[in-house]
């Protein structure tokens, strides 16, 4: 097929409002720097794929030629990048060469880091990504109290600036000191053994993203990036750490055509990672980008959209526009006992026999993990994690149980981690991937019997997945793969915690389920000595509130927030003024289990 029939049959598509609406036509045709600021469920990832298709097939005049521009579009997962492929492919013009499509960090590493890194890196061959660093002692000393404890360098990252912050989670456990307070005794010997692991050519991921800022300082290698591209789009825009803003701005001001971010500034939630709102802000006006909104919700209801804008800056409802736009349930406020949270799960199961949803289809969600471990470990044993992901792999041979896709990705993700530590997994040729596939078949039939102890089947699974790393590797340096078993698990059968899995709703994390959808969402509160989190998304003007915004708008047709009954009358009141229903759950602990707790 010939260009002119590509161009009309991609034409044909984006024209068609059954396809592309009129707010998603203006961002997918616009022709200049452009910031696309989606509501949740606006298709915005989409949207990527489909500017993709359009300016493939439709050549114009630059640098005094006529031909069509030649775009990188980054997005932060893999899954997005896919879905942004399948989108481009749906309109008619499948994503190919001289067009990039990638996570951010691997069109840094692949056009920057590595042509580039060592000019500013000080190494004498090309950098190489470190992804497991538990086997190196690279520490740093520090006060704390009256101790003294010791932080590793691999948990502290540069800022675009060249100062240091700590990982989150990167504190050793027990640390009494602040961020700040360790930060002034650790930064100048943390920067200079920073210094000397990146003269070795090694570098963590966070490192490699402060390097390619480095050398896109040097005007000449930027202006070599940037030839290579005409335009850039960046996917989720408002997670842009300051290091990749800053890379995206020297290579606007090095000679892209155009400079293309979409995203939600009030879905912004790693402020941990040094992301703020404020930041993408200051890129737009800095880099005069003009504002395209996408204000329609293709995800949740309007009764959803009506009551998570009260979460958000805009008191402007998004307007339901997808096949759950009408759905008649209200948002609902699960008040439970707050030594109960099976209380609250077992009435979202419950209304959602109501509401008409599959138990499938829905998804419990806490702000932390060790919500999450809480919940889930009502049904004895909190399995889950990549170690539960071998587990299900081991189910397949000995019980005969289907395995998720997704699960399957995951596994093949960590295998390769370790086993080609130097690669993303948009780089494999077609026989790494042939091979990762195979070994992934292959670990099926190691991994040990499912009748044993977590604690036992794990120590054992370890070994045989160290060995399949091991084997996965060119040169066959032994790899010892070291996951623990999940907390709280050991004494559990494994074959039972996989069969609690499937049986009940099993909790994730928000900051896991960001850019999902499901047909109906519990989301948990926790109120204790530390958090109060009914009362912060209320009235936190912080990232707090975005972090309860991104979990409420995950729902398309019930959304459900659970409470302790512990929070205030008042707390209650504002949720119902919001738009949600409250509803009172059951305790489920008979008396010597509330004795327990």
């Amino acid at each position: 097929m010939d260009q002119l029939d590509a161009r009309q049959r991609v034409e044909a598509w984006v024209e068609d409002p059954a396809n592309v609406s009129e707010q998603q036509r203006a961002a997918v045709k616009h022709t200049g720097d452009v910031f696309i600021r989606a509501c949740p469920g606006a298709g915005k990832t989409r949207t990527v794929g489909v500017r993709l298709a359009w300016w493939s097939v439709h050549p114009e005049e630059i640098d005094g030629q006529t031909r069509r521009r030649r775009i990188a579009a980054l997005s932060y997962t893999n899954v997005a990048v896919e879905a942004i492929a399948q989108a481009a492919d749906a309109a008619g013009s499948a994503v190919s060469d001289p067009d990039f499509l990638g996570t951010i960090h691997s069109f840094l590493l692949r056009y920057v880091v590595r042509p580039f890194g060592m000019q500013v890196m000080g190494c004498q061959e090309p950098p190489r990504l470190v992804s497991d660093h538990s086997a190196r002692k690279d520490t740093i000393p520090f006060r704390d109290g009256w101790t003294t404890k010791e932080i590793s360098v691999w948990d502290l990252h540069f800022r675009s600036d060249g100062s240091l912050t700590i990982q989150e989670g990167g504190l050793p456990w027990g640390t009494r000191s602040s961020e700040r307070r360790v930060l002034q005794q650790v930064s100048q010997a943390a920067k200079a053994k920073k210094l000397e692991i990146a003269a070795e050519g090694l570098m963590s991921m966070s490192d490699a993203l402060y390097w390619a800022q480095r050398a896109l300082e040097n005007p000449d290698n930027a202006r070599a990036v940037a030839a290579r591209f005409d335009e850039l789009i960046v996917d989720e825009a408002q997670d842009t750490m300051g290091t990749q803003l800053r890379c995206l701005k020297l290579l606007k001001e090095a000679g892209l055509l155009s400079l293309v971010l979409i995203g939600d500034p009030a879905q912004a939630i790693y402020g941990f990672a040094g992301v703020e709102p404020r930041h993408l802000a200051e890129a737009v006006g800095d880099l005069d980008l003009e504002t395209v909104p996408l204000t329609r919700n293709y995800r949740s209801s309007q009764l959803i959209c009506d009551a998570t804008t009260h979460f958000r800056e805009d008191p402007e409802p998004d307007e339901a526009h997808g096949e759950h736009r009408d759905a008649e349930h209200h948002p609902e406020l699960i008040v439970f006992p707050s030594d109960d949270y099976r209380a609250a799960v077992t009435l979202f199961t419950e209304r959602l026999a109501v509401v008409g949803v599959d138990e499938a289809d829905a998804a419990v969600i806490c702000r932390h993990g060790r919500t999450c471990d809480t919940v889930n470990s009502s049904g004895g044993g909190n399995f889950n994690g990549l170690m539960a992901n071998f587990a299900e792999l081991a189910a397949v041979v000995q019980l005969g149980h289907t395995i998720g896709r997704t699960d399957v990705q995951q596994i093949e993700a960590e295998l390769a981690i370790y086993a080609w530590p130097d690669l993303l997994a948009e780089e494999f040729d077609t026989d790494q991937r042939y091979k990762l596939r195979n070994a992934v078949f292959e670990l099926a039939e190691r991994l040990p019997d499912l009748g044993l102890r977590a604690a036992d089947w794990c120590r054992e699974a370890r070994r045989a997945i160290s060995a399949t790393m091991t084997a996965l590797r060119d040169d066959g340096e032994p790899i010892q793969y070291r996951k623990p078993a999940p907390r709280n698990t050991g004494r559990y059968v494994v074959a039972d915690l996989i069969a609690g899995r499937r049986e009940t709703l099993v909790a994730d994390t928000i900051h896991s389920a960001k850019g999902n959808s499901h047909g109906a969402t519990l989301v948990v509160a926790v109120k204790d000595e530390t958090y109060d989190l009914a009362s912060a998304w209320l009235r936190d003007e912080g990232e707090e509130r975005r972090v309860g915004y991104v979990a409420f708008t995950r729902a398309q047709r019930y959304l459900a927030i659970a409470v302790p009954d512990s929070v205030g009358d008042d707390v209650r009141a504002e949720y119902e003024r919001r738009g949600f229903r409250t509803l009172v759950a059951e305790s489920t602990l008979d008396g010597d289990d509330a004795g327990d707790a």
